[in-house]
């Protein structure tokens, strides 16, 4: 679904916080004060992602981010679910 927005629109690929950092409000931090106005400041309006764990979409709703899309992914005979993640920007 992430590759089906706009053309102006950022994918964030990873976002890591070493385990003994989280919970410190860093991811959030990062996100606001680095990756979003970088992105604005280089023509992006939109910030998508995906991701499978459920404590990541807590903190991506946490942000702003809107739920775009759910899924199941199959891999090695594991059913994976899987969520897209949307943030505009502008």
């Amino acid at each position: 679904i992430c590759s089906e927005l706009k053309p102006d629109a950022w994918y964030l690929d990873s976002l890591v916080v070493s385990p003994n950092y989280q919970g410190k409000n860093l991811g959030s931090q990062m996100i606001n004060d680095c990756i979003k106005p970088y992105v604005i400041n280089n023509g992006g309006t939109e910030l998508s992602l995906i991701t499978n764990s459920e404590i990541n979409r807590q903190f991506y709703i946490k942000n702003g981010f809107e739920e775009i899309d759910e899924s199941i992914i199959i891999y090695k005979n594991t059913k994976l679910k899987n969520w897209s993640y949307s943030l505009k920007l502008v």
